[in-house]
Parts: structure tokens; sequence; C-alpha cells
């Protein structure tokens, strides 16, 4: 009697049930991507007409940026070319945390 049987026994099997996992995996990743790929509609197309781009035109993309036109028209006239400034938060957040004695205070 051979004691290697069992194991080459076990390795059968894990090969078949291996590449049937694999198997698998790559048949149901097929199906989903085929689903996305049908149901997919990109955003910057303005109608369903392929030829005509709303990225043409970067004022639709970005309101207030200038017109095709060169007219330039802002959201409101209370709103500047950036609002980013006002939005961020004063002071630094790890002032207290992390002065492990760095540069003296004078």
């Amino acid at each position: 009697m051979n004691s290697s049987a069992p194991f080459k026994q076990f390795l059968n099997n894990f090969w078949f049930v291996s590449s049937l996992a694999i198997g698998a995996i790559y048949v149901t990743k097929t199906i989903i991507e085929n689903k996305r790929e049908k149901s997919f509609h990109p955003e910057h197309f303005d109608n369903g007409d392929n030829k005509v781009s709303v990225q043409d035109n970067i004022a639709k993309i970005k309101p207030g940026f200038a017109e095709s036109t060169g007219e330039y028209k802002r959201k409101s006239e209370y709103e500047g070319a950036g609002n980013s400034y006002s939005s961020r938060k004063g002071g630094d957040k790890f002032s207290g945390i992390l002065d492990f004695g760095g540069a003296p205070k004078t």
C-alpha cells in the first residue's frame, strides 16, 4: 500500500476545486462587466446625440467660467472667483500636540 496515495488524491481534489473557483470568478466578473458596459451612459453627453458633448462648452461644466461668447458671468455677485479661502479652518490642528521642544518661543 502506498502512503502517498491519499495525498495525491487530496492534491487532485484541491486543483479541481481551485480551478472551478477561478473559473466561476472569471465568469462572474465577465457577466458583471458586460452588464455595466451595457448600462453605461456617459454624463458628459448632453442628449442622445453622441456627437455633441457638454465638454465642448466649458461654461456648462464650470459655472462662472467665461462663456464661449467671451462674456464672464459669475453664479452670484457676492461669490468671488474662488471661495476655497472662506471654507478653510483657521489654525493648525496639531499645534498643541506636536510641540516637542522645537525652536524656543521668544
